[in-house]
């Protein structure tokens, strides 16, 4: 996992209809055979409209997807919310019988009813062509039992432990997201892996060394968009990158970004490392990957991926105005894809922690970054400018 492998590898998604018995393999004709890194799914009917959905969640890019239940067939259902009112509100562990059509249907209402996934809690019979249920059957987590008898289909019910009338529930309306076209989330392709923070990390006391000035930092270019990109002489995909910017160079100015190479050879190597950025039209802002900015941007790369995580070549940072981090960037990334980035970047407040420009959605609940630890590992590599930066920042979050 470290390493950004899967254990299934690149395996597509499955959906299989029961067909009486058995089951039957409806990946592709469903739309469900995305080739995620797929980890959980959860149903909820979120339209409300008497038809499950799908919530899917992958490890990998897009990291959730929204299966809109679209079915044009017209069959019955029934929907319930159920309260306990002799154990826990919610229900959970109530069994529920349905008898519909001459059928009986069972449902159990679980605490989490799959691999780190939670479904709604409201119980969702599909009746088919039953005009009725005739009979309903509530036993409650303490074993107490309720019976409703000849409920309409096409209703929401709540139902409330040792209450004999069941209590109808008007449906959600939703017309603005009924008349919603299905819009398919859009994988990119390419050599690059993007990771975008949701909490922007600050940097401006982190080493950034020049040929002529090695005691440069980070802030010392503030005041605009950063690209700080790990390269080699010897690695053809940085070269490939480098060869495709190249055209750019003059775009990127006019954009305010700086871009930043920090070359990761050996010191013998320097002096060609400087020829081949002056080719490219890349050397104004270009140094070298000391040790101690090694080690730096070594802590913040696994502050974000974790312990353990390999960093390739090319690997690029891209940081705000203020020295804050936003992007990485893994692999040799597409200049088209790097504008539209630092477009969205210029158009954001360095004092929002957030990256709403570059991530997209609203967050309600605020990631809390260790900077503690951040703290007592720049301590250690002798940066007590950043530690201290870190320290406060620690204290802050408390």
């Amino acid at each position: 996992m470290q390493d950004g492998a899967s254990w299934s590898g690149n395996e597509r998604n499955c959906a299989y209809l029961n067909v009486g018995g058995s089951f039957a393999n409806v990946s592709g004709v469903t739309g469900a055979d995305f080739l995620d890194d797929a980890r959980a799914v959860a149903t909820v009917d979120w339209d409300d409209d008497g038809k499950l959905d799908l919530i899917l969640k992958n490890r990998t890019a897009p990291r959730l997807r929204f299966l809109r239940n679209q079915d044009s067939g017209n069959g019955n259902f029934i929907s319930l919310s159920l309260r306990a009112t002799t154990s826990h509100p919610d229900a959970i562990g109530a069994k529920v019988l349905a008898t519909a059509g001459g059928k009986t249907f069972r449902r159990t209402l679980y605490a989490g009813d799959g691999y780190l996934s939670q479904s709604s809690k409201k119980i969702h019979f599909g009746l088919g062509a039953a005009e009725k249920v005739a009979r309903l059957e509530v036993i409650w987590p303490d074993g107490a039992n309720d019976v409703w008898t000849d409920l309409k289909v096409n209703q929401r019910y709540n139902l409330t432990q040792g209450k004999v009338q069941a209590e109808r529930r008007r449906p959600r309306s939703h017309p603005r997201f009924a008349s919603l076209a299905t819009r398919p989330a859009k994988v990119e392709a390419g050599s690059d892996r993007r990771i975008v923070l949701a909490d922007k990390l600050p940097l401006a006391n982190l080493p950034l060394p020049s040929w002529t000035h090695p005691q440069r930092k980070v802030g010392d270019l503030a005041g605009g968009p950063v690209l700080v990109v790990l390269w080699a002489t010897w690695c053809a995909n940085c070269h490939a990158e480098f060869g495709h910017w190249q055209s750019m160079v003059d775009t990127f100015g006019r954009m305010g970004l700086k871009v930043v190479p920090m070359s990761t050879d050996e010191p013998s190597k320097f002096t060609l490392a400087q020829e081949q950025l002056t080719a490219y039209g890349l050397s104004a802002w270009a140094g070298p990957a000391s040790a101690s900015f090694a080690d730096a941007f070594g802590a913040v790369f696994e502050e974000i991926l974790g312990a353990g995580a390999q960093q390739a070549l090319p690997t690029s940072f891209l940081l705000d105005g203020a020295g804050q981090l936003v992007t990485i960037y893994e692999g040799a990334v597409d200049p088209r894809r790097l504008l539209r980035d630092v477009a969205a970047l210029k158009k954001m407040s360095p004092q929002n922690r957030q990256n709403p420009g570059l991530i997209g959605g609203e967050w309600t609940i605020q990631r809390s970054r260790n900077f503690g630890r951040l703290a007592n590992q720049f301590r250690e590599m002798g940066m007590p400018n950043a530690a201290a930066d870190f320290s406060k920042r620690a204290q802050k979050n408390r």
